[in-house]
């Protein structure tokens, strides 16, 4: 497992960034992005918290690229990011019954995956020895 995990946390760590950089679309254009890609009803009173959401995340993902090659910053973005994942996917899970939840599926499933490869990655690191 270790060297799976060595082998692949770059290219990994790039592509869940770019994944998740993808919310960049609701800072720029929250109609757009609330209406096509998580095909709910745009709100303007949401505007705000919406355009918030989006930024905020798109930096979790810019830093998960830079953390590619920033290898001091992986842990604790990686922590970061894994914390984040889990909880958007929690709540997706627990509201999943409800129909506004259908466009939250694609990012939730994904979210999943890039926690499950975190948190091999992160007991990977814990079983290295102290150098």
């Amino acid at each position: 497992m270790q060297n799976f995990i060595q082998k692949t946390i770059k290219p990994f760590l790039i592509l869940s960034g770019l994944f998740t950089t993808s919310t960049i679309v609701l800072f720029i254009s929250p109609r757009f992005g609330i209406e096509k890609m998580l095909s709910l009803e745009f709100l303007d009173a949401y505007r705000i918290l919406i355009q918030h959401w989006g930024m905020l995340v798109f930096l979790t993902g810019l830093f998960l690229i830079l953390s590619a090659f920033i290898t001091s910053w992986r842990i604790p973005i990686i922590l970061f990011a894994t914390i984040e994942k889990i909880f958007y996917a929690f709540l997706y899970f627990a509201y999943s019954q409800y129909d506004y939840s259908k466009g939250f599926s694609g990012p939730a499933f994904v979210d999943t995956i890039i926690v499950i490869y975190f948190i091999l990655y992160l007991l990977v690191k814990y079983k290295e020895p102290v150098k």
